[in-house]
């Protein structure tokens, strides 16, 4: 039973010497089944301990990934509201036609809900076309969204 703990603390990183100091440090668990039955619920604790604490190391990574990708910086939305300004776009139901539309997106895309590699195909893809081609791209935008000219 000792082998199987002693295996399983091994995926969170702890080495068999750890564990024999560690098992050393207890009542002498060879000594009787109570001891034994003590040191596998000490084993059964700290490898619960190290699973909940990789878990939640995960679950923060996971949330930073997604802040990271999900923030839209400052200067890329006002770049974004230039290049809706010289598109013509004036209204906010503009905007979230023009940007779904680019990403061939079944809805409107709110800006707020662009991430920061999106704008930046965005602002990529706009500095590349020329004035007619944005108008271009809102007006066919507006007609796939069903939105009204402001």
């Amino acid at each position: 039973m000792l082998a199987a703990r002693r295996e399983g603390l091994k995926r969170y990183g702890v080495t068999g010497q750890e564990v024999d100091v560690a098992l050393n440090n207890l009542q002498p668990w060879r000594g009787s089944d109570d001891n034994a039955r003590a040191a596998v619920a000490y084993l059964n604790q700290w490898g619960k301990a190290l699973k909940d604490q990789a878990a939640e190391e995960a679950q923060r990574a996971t949330e930073a990934a997604m802040t990271a990708e999900t923030i839209l910086t400052p200067e890329q939305r006002g770049q974004l509201q230039a290049v809706v300004k010289a598109s013509g776009a004036l209204s906010s139901e503009e905007r979230y036609a023009l940007w779904g539309y680019m990403f061939n997106h079944p809805t409107p895309m709110a800006t707020n809900n662009l991430s920061a590699d999106q704008a930046a195909d965005l602002l990529d893809t706009f500095s590349a076309m020329n004035p007619d081609e944005r108008a271009q791209c809102l007006t066919e935008a507006r007609t796939k969204f069903m939105v009204a000219a402001s």
